[in-house]
């Protein structure tokens, strides 16, 4: 009988070490890639996830938008400094996704190269479509409940993660409407006023011609300026002397749009108004409006 208990007691304290293996749950921003995870704890990672890329983005994002909104300069100055931290954030984020999706797998006893599918994402159009079958997948179907060769499974998660999952795509949604059209419109104004520099020369062409002929000049031949298609910019695709007046012609970034510089002189200086054309309001600098 003593044997027995004994036996008895030991297998007791294999199926308890059993059930604390089997609730093991690892980290979300874990660098290893042992262990599994179930639906609801792989929706949960990618609500945290999702969440923490929202925050970093957002934060980044904000910070760019204010010196923007102090100086329309700074995006010139500083946009590539701000896309490597983009890359990086991306980076980051993608390494962790990718992690949750290989322990997804293992749950379902697939191997975890299939996470790379996840790169197939960027083929245009099929990319999404394939994207959103494969998420479907992996948390529509269970894995199994005893341990496979990936390990025990882990422990069933909240619920919870679903009702934020949902929200926080609500809120992705918003931001996808309304902050992004917002910050490049932002973008767009800035790099009108970087083409503004290509006025420098003709601005004072013109006014050394006024100052020796008393009247503007009407070509950028008078001007001494070279062929308007000649003047040209990342978004500019020429500027022209024509009808007292610069006008700068945009490319098809900005759809071929155009803002005129008239020159006026007030009490012996040299002004510009620069409400006309048919760039729209949005992206005119206030001056400009």
């Amino acid at each position: 009988m003593d044997m027995i208990s004994s036996q008895l007691q030991d297998i007791s304290k294999d199926d308890e070490e059993n059930i604390n293996l089997r609730h093991e749950i690892t980290s979300v921003f874990d660098f290893s890639f042992q262990g599994r995870y179930g639906r609801l704890n792989y929706i949960n990672a990618v609500f945290i996830i999702t969440l923490v890329g929202i925050i970093i983005i957002g934060c980044l994002y904000f910070v760019n938008l204010m010196m923007i909104t102090n100086n329309p300069y700074f995006l010139i100055t500083s946009s590539k400094f701000f896309i490597a931290l983009y890359i990086i954030a991306g980076i980051f984020l993608s390494f962790f996704m990718i992690r949750i999706t290989v322990l997804r797998l293992h749950d379902l006893e697939k191997t975890g190269w299939f996470s790379l599918l996840l790169f197939l994402s960027v083929i245009p159009y099929v990319g999404v479509i394939f994207l959103s079958v494969f998420y479907i997948y992996l948390v529509s179907f269970p894995g199994k409940s005893i341990e496979n060769k990936y390990g025990f499974p882990s422990r069933r998660g909240s619920g919870l993660g679903i009702i934020s999952l949902l929200i926080l795509l609500f809120l992705s949604a918003l931001i996808y409407l309304f902050v992004l059209p917002a910050y490049y419109t932002y973008d767009k104004r800035a790099r009108v006023v970087e083409s503004f520099e290509l006025l420098d020369v003709g601005k004072q062409s013109m006014i050394e011609y006024y100052g020796i002929h008393k009247a503007w000049p009407s070509s950028n031949e008078e001007a001494s300026l070279p062929p308007a298609s000649y003047i040209r910019g990342i978004i500019v695709d020429g500027v022209e002397v024509k009808n007292n007046a610069i006008t700068i012609t945009y490319n098809k970034k900005l759809d071929y749009k155009t803002i005129i510089f008239v020159p006026k002189i007030i009490d012996g200086q040299y002004l510009w108004d620069c409400k006309g054309g048919t760039l729209p309001y949005t992206l005119r600098p206030k001056d400009c409006r």
